[in-house]
């Protein structure tokens, strides 16, 4: 997974609603190929052989797709190279809104940072107290809720 746009969106599609269904966290482990330098000052022929360059540029998710949009009628090899233009253009001339943007604050670090029905100060947070008492309530069984609860090394610190 992480060079088929198609079952990348897939396994994206079921992670978010795993975790808008509140069952948890996803973790998506894609394996994406990189198959240019990283900027122009990175010489990948220095690091890389002919044949990995080579099998890197086949795994390339963004030919793969365009080839795939052609092969499926979706897009002709005109439409392509006229939405490849664009997107050069808009990027462009983000980065240059960037440069040319203020600093932004210290205070504005935690912006955005969370979803705004999901913050973590609304979250009820137990004391050191609260799950001691609990797990000294519940004998084994709090122990187990506490790592469950706080994980291993919080639930060890919280029942000494």
């Amino acid at each position: 997974m992480g060079t088929n746009p198609i079952e990348s969106y897939s396994v994206c599609k079921d992670a978010v609603q795993y975790c808008r269904e509140r069952r948890g966290p996803a973790l998506i482990h894609a394996h994406v190929t990189r198959p240019y330098s990283h900027s122009l000052s990175d010489d990948e022929k220095l690091y890389k052989s002919a044949d990995e360059r080579e099998e890197e540029a086949r795994r390339d998710p963004i030919s793969k797709f365009a080839l795939f949009l052609v092969r499926e009628g979706i897009l002709d090899q005109k439409q392509i190279e006229s939405l490849e233009a664009g997107i050069d253009t808009e990027v462009r001339e983000a980065a240059d809104q960037a440069l040319a943007a203020e600093e932004p604050s210290v205070e504005s670090i935690q912006l955005n940072v969370y979803s705004p029905d999901n913050r973590p100060e609304i979250h009820r947070v137990r004391s050191r107290a609260q799950i001691a008492r609990r797990a000294k309530n519940h004998g084994r069984n709090g122990r187990r809720h506490a790592l469950r609860r706080n994980g291993p090394r919080r639930a060890h610190h919280h029942l000494r």
